[in-house]
């Protein structure tokens, strides 16, 4: 027998649906740490590229170093062209 805390006994059938949807939210969070496709990182904390996906792609940080580059390249050239 569950209680609640005011010492009332719980419906059985809130009691059911209260362990169908614990149980469906406890496999579920089982299935994310045994997919083989995603890496968990339980660290604390970012790095300063802390943005990477499991497949190491550029974060936000190369993202805008290549940005700020490419524009500093198209403000040159149209520098170039106005003279």
């Amino acid at each position: 027998i569950v209680t609640t805390f005011r010492g009332e006994t719980m419906e059985p059938g809130a009691m059911v649906m209260t362990l169908i949807l614990g149980g469906a939210f406890f496999i579920g969070i089982w299935a994310i740490f045994l997919r083989k496709g995603a890496s968990v990182n339980v660290s604390q904390g970012m790095s300063a590229e802390g943005l990477r996906n499991a497949n190491n792609t550029p974060g936000f940080g190369r993202a805008k170093m290549n940005s700020t580059a490419n524009l500093l390249w198209s403000k040159s050239v149209a520098e170039d062209v106005k003279q």
